[in-house]
């Protein structure tokens, strides 16, 4: 395992986690053979509990349970590390003054700002976006209110620690960063700090590539669009490979390459639907609501409910054809907020049962589909369907299967005239460019470094065992990724 004694201290993100608590404290020594100059970031924030003023959410985000939480984790690395703390006793002590400072910008966000909320930002650090995605996802809601007395508890918390993680990260000359994510609060404040004060910062929690430098322009963890560019050196053999991954992905439900699906409907297909009669008609295929939306930049609407709104009600008043297709994966709390708008729109709308399967629905002979960036985007496009996209920075911004739009003006425009957009004629087109995305996306080195990636990480994170075999092979898996050629060349550039 190569070591760097020269880089500099070196801080990484404690999580609640054991992927990513083993992962960054294993990646930390990698880098540093001088234990004296490994640092923490234990940034479990108001936010990081779902529920609000509940018994259950009020020990979570307690200080003394969080100490608790924090100490075994430190104890099961046997370390005894200097480090940031979002929740401690000095934030105990210091809390009603940032309180203060919390209602203050309560106050300024409801009453002074005329923004975008996405845009917001508290002292030189853009905090909106995440602000939004943690309240939706830890209230839990369907999209921000930012009335909600929860805001203030965020706002009061974000204040403290921009001040505290900038005086910590320069006090300790910290030179790289290594994070878990960089969405909600609780991930993307310190890493937005982070790259403000000049600091590398390598983060772990993208599933197309292990690790993933972010620069001030793109402080997120998912996949830039600038990387995945519309290659044309594309070999026989990678082609092969990658339309071998999409068919058993959408035929065989072999979703090696999608291990955080924990539902798959392809066994839950009734035998008697083999063919949907959907003729010339549009389908929304919905997101999980709570999830992270703002996980790429330029997105045309503030959240998944916005946009789902604004899409049914378009095509409601357009009289266009459509269905919805529920999220195959949803949480408990994204389920209650389907029910919600269910309820909103009755006998105006369609639903098609989560069971059906892309390429079940797209053989209905659909007009096309339509997401925020969903991956569906480009497996319908391997079925020869195109795909309205309802945000402008995400990846598939450069493939022709993939129609965009950078403000909701023409987006509207498009939903209303539906009846113009081909479904077959570039469907030898789409095929391949839904091929070159899948191989453009993949940004491993090999196939047996993606296979092995993806190995430990459904084992840690999905399928976690204490049997001492299981997981003594799953930290030999850990230690070779350490080796691959994709961390060795990112050490070489940040080194």
């Amino acid at each position: 395992m190569r070591r760097v004694s020269k880089v500099g201290n070196i801080c990484f993100q404690i999580v609640y986690d054991n992927y990513y608590s083993i992962l960054l404290f294993k990646i930390a020594l990698s880098l540093l053979s001088d234990k004296s100059k490994l640092f923490y970031v234990c940034s479990r924030s108001s936010n990081d509990a779902i529920g609000f003023f509940t018994i259950k959410s009020l020990i979570l985000r307690s200080t003394f349970f969080i100490g608790l939480v924090r100490a075994r984790f430190l104890k099961k690395l046997t370390l005894r590390l200097s480090g940031y703390k979002s929740k401690s006793l000095h934030n105990l002590f210091l809390f009603p003054i940032y309180l203060i400072y919390g209602v203050i910008y309560y106050i300024h966000i409801n009453v002074i700002y005329k923004g975008r909320v996405a845009e917001y930002t508290i002292m030189d650090v853009k905090v909106g976006d995440l602000l939004i995605d943690s309240f939706i996802r830890f209230r839990p809601a369907k999209r921000l209110n930012s009335r909600s007395i929860f805001v203030v508890l965020l706002l009061s918390q974000t204040a403290y620690d921009i001040k505290y993680l900038r005086r910590f990260f320069t006090s300790n000359h910290i030179k790289i960063y290594c994070s878990s994510y960089a969405s909600y609060l609780n991930h993307g404040l310190p890493v937005r700090i982070a790259l403000q004060l000049g600091i590398k910062v390598i983060t772990f929690g993208s599933l197309n590539k292990f690790a993933n430098e972010l620069s001030p322009r793109y402080p997120f963890h998912s996949l830039n669009r600038s990387t995945v560019s519309r290659r044309e050196d594309l070999t026989a053999k990678a082609l092969e490979n990658a339309r071998e991954q999409i068919e058993s992905r959408l035929f065989r439900a072999d979703m090696r390459d999608m291990p955080y699906m924990k539902y798959m409907p392809i066994n839950q297909v009734p035998s008697e639907i083999t063919y949907l009669d959907l003729t010339d008609a549009v389908v929304i295929f919905l997101h999980d609501f709570t999830d992270s939306y703002h996980i790429y930049d330029n997105l045309i609407y503030e959240c998944f409910w916005d946009w789902a709104i604004d899409t049914i009600d378009c095509l409601i008043d357009s009289n266009v054809k459509f269905f919805l297709k529920p999220h195959p994966n949803q949480n408990e709390y994204s389920e209650d907020i389907f029910k919600q708008l269910d309820c909103r729109y009755k006998t105006a709308i369609t639903v098609l049962s989560k069971d059906y399967t892309t390429s079940v629905i797209a053989n209905g002979n659909i007009r096309c589909g339509i997401t925020v960036y969903g991956t569906v985007a480009h497996e319908l496009a391997y079925l020869g369907v195109p795909t309205l996209i309802a945000a402008y920075g995400q990846p598939y911004i450069d493939f022709r299967f993939a129609i965009n739009f950078n403000n909701k003006n023409d987006y509207r425009s498009r939903l209303r005239s539906t009846d113009h957009i081909a479904r077959s004629y570039d469907s030898h087109i789409f095929r391949y460019d839904a091929l070159r995305y899948y191989i453009a996306s993949d940004q491993f080195a090999s196939v047996e470094e993606k296979t092995r990636f993806l190995h430990v990480w459904q084992f840690f994170s999905m399928s976690y065992s204490s049997d001492k075999q299981l997981l003594n092979s799953a930290l030999d898996e850990l230690d070779s990724l350490l080796n691959c050629e994709s961390w060795n060349a990112l050490q070489e550039r940040i080194t």
